[in-house]
């Protein structure tokens, strides 16, 4: 009985420090997903740039 007691306590306290890491956590992962998903812009932009530049470097030359 008292091991059962034991147990239930261990598991809550499992549970809590779970729930607590993941609340710390969530901000980090949120931050990285936005990373993720305005990586694919980012690097169309830099491609675009990268492409334009010249154009307009050699457009500023006539």
């Amino acid at each position: 009985m008292l091991f059962l007691l034991l147990l239930q306590f261990y598991l809550v306290l499992l549970l809590f420090l779970l729930l607590l890491l993941l609340h710390l956590a969530l901000p980090f992962f949120l931050l990285l997903l936005l990373l993720h998903l305005a990586l694919p812009f980012f690097l169309l932009l830099l491609l675009l740039h990268l492409v334009l530049l010249p154009f307009l470097l050699l457009l500023q030359q006539y």
